[in-house]
């Protein structure tokens, strides 16, 4: 077998993390129909790769928060509400590691964070 765990964990977290993505900044389907296919994808993603989850999270909250900023400077309506979508991940995430990958929490606190950011 030529696959290792990583490479099969990336290959299936890369479409999921897309679909992220898209409903993300999707806006032609309702708020509690998104949610919850943002959950679904979000859960899937955190079994499939976990980093990516983590990755995808600050990613998807800077974009929020931006597009919230933007909003607010333009004066038009603020959806907060939107900030839930990576909070949704971010939770699905800090439950993977407390029931399933103690291990995984430990080595990801370990990380020099500000060497990772700037790579």
């Amino acid at each position: 077998m030529i696959l290792t765990a990583g490479v099969k964990g990336e290959t299936y977290a890369r479409p999921l993390y897309l679909l992220l993505i898209y409903l993300l900044l999707s806006r032609g389907l309702a708020w509690r129909s998104r949610a919850s296919l943002f959950a679904l994808a979000s859960a899937s993603l955190v079994a499939a790769h976990y980093y990516t989850a983590i990755l995808a999270t600050a990613m998807m909250a800077s974009t929020i928060l931006g597009i919230t900023i933007v909003r607010a400077k333009e004066g038009l309506d603020l959806e907060v509400r939107e900030l839930a979508l990576p909070a949704i991940l971010a939770s699905s995430t800090l439950a993977y590691f407390a029931l399933y990958a103690r291990w995984a929490f430990d080595f990801v606190l370990a990380i020099d964070w500000p060497s990772a950011s700037s790579y």
